[in-house]
């Protein structure tokens, strides 16, 4: 089974072999803790939303370090991704936000050096990023989602 997805946050008995993983919920009922995530040594993509789980997973640095592609999407009420949550994720290459009203910043220097695209679509409040992320290949998008451009900063 190389995908899975869950909607509501079971818990389920989660594969080790699994390399895509999706959940997204507003109430989680079993402890993200006792998911096992780190345990999974094949999963690349990861796409999480909800407030709860995306706060859980990353203050708890529950993520696994094979991560590739992760995708955050519907934080309504997270302002900021505090500290390195993302630091320990030495394989990351791509980072999406998707619809993150809530979402004004991000943590300055704590993102992965691995790290080669940073895309954010549908975030009205995130600011203009600066130099912090001058390195990267950024894909960007309006609030509205009206306009997509690809940018290159250096």
């Amino acid at each position: 089974l190389p995908k899975l997805k869950l909607s509501f946050g079971e818990g389920a008995c989660l594969l080790p072999k699994l390399r895509s993983f999706q959940i997204k919920s507003v109430r989680v009922t079993t402890p993200v803790v006792k998911w096992g995530l780190q345990r999974l040594t094949a999963l690349s993509d990861l796409h999480i939303g909800g407030d709860d789980i995306v706060n859980t997973l990353l203050k708890e640095k529950l993520l696994p370090i094979s991560l590739v592609s992760l995708t955050i999407t519907n934080l309504s009420e997270m302002k900021s991704l505090k500290g390195n949550v993302f630091q320990h994720l030495s394989s990351l290459e791509s980072l999406h936000f998707l619809h993150c009203p809530g979402l004004e910043s991000l943590p300055e220097n704590t993102l992965p050096s691995s790290l080669k695209l940073l895309s954010i679509r549908k975030c009205s409040r995130m600011p203009a990023l600066g130099p912090m992320l001058a390195y990267l290949l950024l894909y960007v998008s309006d609030a509205r989602g009206l306009t997509e451009d690809l940018v290159l900063c250096s």
